[in-house]
């Protein structure tokens, strides 16, 4: 039964947006590297089945469509993108994959269809790659969380933030035990500032 309600799903999403490379989509959800958190949330944002204000209100479940952290509509793409508590954080995630883009030579711009439906650009560099998927999913996750906490805590834009910071943090230590040493230096150690030292040095601005 579960096996058919995935399929279904599936299938509505993918003749909703006829546009979308799903195969990509699905392939980048199967990569061993990316947290289960993060690989669960991002299998919902791509099914379109995520709880956003906007998808309940149709639903009549609320009467309030707005966002509770900027008050535009909370669609999906709003959530994880355009909104203002969160474009800075794409920002920084282009920042860092810049800093690594030096030694392979692949800059990063994020779009709409690679936050939402995985529709990254194609690197020659798979760990390049792989370092944008765990990020993204990574972002996506605190906002998320952090989205959820306001209807207990006053949350700003810093605590999302604050947030993300630190699950790159704990992944890229968790990484440099778990990991051999060559997977981990081609994950973490590429480009003139590797996210490896930046996770213990230049991401502290964001938290202080």
């Amino acid at each position: 039964m579960q096996n058919y309600r995935q399929q279904h799903t599936a299938s509505i999403v993918v003749s909703k947006f006829p546009h979308i490379n799903f195969t990509q989509a699905f392939n980048q959800l199967s990569d061993r590297l990316l947290s289960p958190r993060a690989r669960d949330l991002e299998w919902r944002i791509l099914h379109q089945v995520v709880p956003v204000n906007a998808y309940l209100f149709r639903l009549h479940v609320t009467n309030n469509a707005l966002c509770s952290l900027c008050r535009w509509p909370e669609t999906l793409q709003h959530r994880f993108f355009s909104c203002t508590y969160v474009r800075p954080l794409w920002t920084l995630v282009e920042q860092w994959m810049t800093w690594t883009s030096a030694a392979v030579g692949e800059p990063v711009t994020i779009s709409p269809e690679a936050a939402i439906f995985l529709q990254y650009p194609d690197f020659k560099d798979t760990f390049h790659l792989r370092r944008l998927q765990i990020l993204s999913g990574e972002l996506k996750l605190s906002v998320w969380l952090q989205r959820n906490r306001k209807k207990y805590a006053r949350i700003t834009a810093k605590y999302i933030h604050r947030l993300f910071i630190y699950f790159v943090r704990v992944r890229v230590r968790a990484d440099f035990h778990r990991l051999d040493q060559d997977t981990f230096s081609r994950l973490w150690c590429q480009g003139d500032q590797p996210l490896a030292s930046a996770a213990g040095r230049l991401l502290t601005q964001y938290i202080d």
